[in-house]
């Protein structure tokens, strides 16, 4: 009776010995599961954001195809992009020399003008700093055909958060549409050069580095 007493508890033993080992298999497959779980998610996620931005960005092709199509007919050039001529804050009444005319980057006030229908025109040090924000700039010559300015203020008047109309006299083209570090000139504007700035502003409004969309400016003339 002693010796099978003994061997009920050996028994007994390696029971809750295997019972701690499989607690212990479980447990560790269980961790196994979460971490693939883990990783898959990250995948999911990863491979979800490289795709939206491939989309984006064929997106953005496809518009600007389509702009590049519809130029000619508004007897407007290719879009132009520069490089980033600095985005510094600078104290009124300092002046800035930019590149191009009009500008489209460069060092410039702190506080942006307001966005919409504008006459006169505020200082380039302040509409430089709208470009930034992500809003599109049209500068006409006072002396364009008043039916194609009309038309462009009919676009403005659409999107007045984004978008800003103004006048510019010391300017080669009849016409120039400009974002960020971007500019399209018009040199013989026609009846279909309203859509290319329509055209324009769709494809590149809010692609500014301090305005994804998040900046809206304070319409005015509209």
């Amino acid at each position: 009776m002693a010796s099978d007493k003994k061997e009920t508890k050996r028994e007994r033993r390696e029971v809750a010995k295997q019972r701690r080992l499989e607690e212990i298999r479980r447990r560790q497959r269980k961790a196994k599961m979460r971490r693939w779980t883990t990783i898959g998610l990250i995948a999911v996620v990863v491979v979800g954001g490289v795709l939206g931005i491939l989309a984006a960005h064929a997106a953005s092709n496809r518009k600007k195809a389509n702009l590049q199509k519809i130029a000619a007919a508004g007897g407007c050039e290719e879009i132009k992009t520069f490089s980033s001529e600095g985005a510094t804050h600078v104290t009124p009444p300092a002046r800035v020399n930019y590149k191009t005319n009009p500008p489209t980057s460069g060092n410039h006030y702190g506080q942006p003008a307001n966005t919409g229908i504008l006459s006169p025109a505020p200082q380039d040090e302040q509409l430089v700093h709208n470009m930034e924000h992500g809003h599109v700039i049209f500068w006409y010559k006072p002396d364009l055909d008043p039916s194609i300015i009309t038309a462009l203020q009919d676009i403005v008047k659409k999107d007045p958060r984004r978008l800003i109309l103004v006048p510019r006299s010391n300017m080669d083209p009849p016409l120039a549409l400009t974002s960020w570090q971007h500019m399209q000139t018009c040199p013989s504007p026609t009846s279909a050069t309203p859509a290319v700035a329509q055209q324009f502003a769709d494809t590149l409004k809010a692609h500014g580095p301090e305005g994804a969309g998040d900046a809206p400016g304070i319409p005015s003339g509209v």
